[in-house]
């Protein structure tokens, strides 16, 4: 998939299944990599997708483990919190790692 479909191909995936509410896309990253770089991320942010970069870009200023994961479940916290988002509500979490599960249990509350 491409840098600049991802926001347009979830919105329609969503939209083919009935889906009929707003579609936010956001991505946290903690550092630049190989793959992550600042020109796609404004990429990104140039289709509609919210970018969060933790700030951490050199080997002298390495983000601190999980930096990334912790800011993801501060996010969910803060989303599930908000009583705009009140039930129903959708959250998709693209991650390898297993534990944002705790995370979004609230939300299914």
């Amino acid at each position: 998939m491409s840098t600049s479909s991802l926001h347009t191909r979830i919105r329609d995936g969503l939209a083919t299944r009935k889906y009929t509410g707003d579609v936010s896309v956001t991505v946290v990253v903690a550092r630049y990599t190989q793959d992550i770089t600042p020109e796609v991320l404004q990429i990104l942010r140039d289709n509609n997708v919210v970018c969060h970069h933790l700030g951490y870009d050199s080997e002298e200023n390495k983000p601190k483990r999980d930096a990334a994961d912790r800011a993801i479940i501060a996010m969910i916290n803060e989303f599930v919190a908000d009583p705009e988002n009140a039930p129903p509500q959708n959250i998709m979490v693209c991650s390898s790692d297993g534990f944002f599960h705790t995370a979004l249990k609230p939300a299914r509350d």
